[in-house]
């Protein structure tokens, strides 16, 4: 990946290679954070902007699990492409751990209907009593 030009005379933040991932993490957004603030605005294109956002995200999720020495997260972003996109746990052998939309359906005299759809997990059981009654 290329980067960016820098100002004239401006110095090449440090990453600190030898120190633990969180510390250049965080020092490498605050001099991302810096760069915008004195730019006199937000001069990323929207998309970029938006991966900003996800990746602060990320940044605290994982601070907080670090902190709170936890391996669980509520809303865990598991991807920065996809942030909506969470695991979700099967306990099957092969796959123990699926991605993507967890969909519960039922068919009534030959039509499919949706009857919840989401990214988070969520127990069918709960649901079937609703659905058996629709």
């Amino acid at each position: 990946m290329r980067q960016g030009k820098r100002a004239q005379g401006e110095k090449k933040p440090r990453t600190y290679r030898q120190k633990a991932r969180r510390d250049y993490f965080r020092r490498d957004l605050l001099h991302i954070e810096n760069r915008l603030t004195r730019g006199g605005g937000w001069p990323l294109p929207p998309a970029r902007a938006k991966e900003l956002e996800v990746i602060k995200q990320v940044y605290a999720q994982q601070k907080q699990m670090y902190e709170t020495k936890s391996r669980t997260c509520a809303q865990r972003i598991v991807g920065l492409s996809q942030p909506r996109v969470r695991p979700i746990k099967r306990g099957k052998k092969k796959q123990p751990t699926e991605f993507g939309a967890k969909v519960a359906i039922s068919l009534t005299e030959g039509y499919v209907q949706i009857d919840r759809l989401s990214w988070e997990n969520f127990n069918e059981s709960t649901l079937l009593k609703e659905s058996v009654e629709r």
